[in-house]
């Protein structure tokens, strides 16, 4: 599974930024984009989804809207996503996020992909905001030009007194992204996979249920091996850390990161 997702726009981008009688930094739009994207990436990625960015992710570059559509087409990538925050509302109340899709012939997938990704959102934050059509059709390139199921998400408007507050909040953004991901993996038929609990100060024990099992010097496997252990040894975990959907364990001996799935709790 490939997605595509895409910080609109660019860090040096004309005019897109918010009120600055609503926000005296007059924050950008795409570093409101950037931090949602980023969230929705980690979700994604620890889900196990292959993901391919469509920005540039330091913000230097405003890439254009034809080479971001060309790589999604280029990569076969199997939905895309494009992220941004909207304007109009000049300073008043009132706002709240569109999910828009081609209002022309588009992919039935798309429709679906619409509806999950503004359930998934209102569950984790709740509606809010008053558009009438928050499921909406638009002539927008990155729903037009590209060949798989797409939207472009408006999470909230850079002029809104009461979407200001809410978008300029991380926190609340990144349970914009978590819900947006969710709806993403509900609609790509991929298995939800929940952050890593907490782990207590004192960490917890475990035992290797594998005969032989590489601990290896980062959480993944392309990580280099630094030792083996082996089946009926315990030890303390005192991290943990998800790859792709795989959980590993960071070993209290400093010896490095076991994969979670070959041991049981003790």
């Amino acid at each position: 599974m490939k997605i595509a997702i895409d910080a609109g726009h660019g860090y040096h981008t004309s005019g897109r930024r918010c009120l600055k009688q609503l926000d005296a930094g007059e924050t950008r739009e795409w570093t409101l984009n950037k931090r949602v994207a980023e969230e929705v990436i980690r979700h994604l990625t620890r889900c196990g989804v292959e993901v391919v960015r469509l920005d540039d992710p330091t913000g230097a570059q405003d890439v254009p809207l034809s080479a971001r559509s060309g790589r999604a087409n280029g990569e076969h990538c199997d939905y895309c996503v494009s992220i941004h925050h909207n304007a109009g509302i000049n300073g008043g109340n009132g706002g709240g996020t569109v999910v828009f899709v081609y209002n022309g012939k588009h992919a039935a997938k798309s429709d679906e992909l619409q509806k999950n990704i503004y359930q998934g959102l209102v569950q984790e934050v709740g509606k809010f905001g008053n558009r009438a059509e928050p499921l909406a059709a638009k002539n927008l390139h990155m729903v037009r030009e590209t060949r798989m199921p797409s939207v472009l998400i408006e999470v909230g408007f850079m002029d809104s007194a009461s979407d200001v507050p809410k978008i300029l909040d991380a926190g609340w953004s990144a349970k914009a992204a978590k819900g947006i991901a969710k709806g993403i993996c509900k609609t790509a038929g991929v298995r939800w996979v929940d952050d890593a609990a907490p782990v207590p100060a004192e960490g917890y024990l475990v035992r290797i249920t594998a005969g032989n099992l590489n601990v290896r010097s980062g959480p993944g496997t392309n990580d280099p091996i630094t030792t083996v252990v082996h089946r009926g040894e315990a030890f303390t975990i005192v991290g943990e850390s998800y790859n792709g959907s795989t959980r590993w364990g960071k070993l209290k001996s400093g010896a490095g990161w076991i994969s979670l799935a070959y041991t049981e709790p003790v």
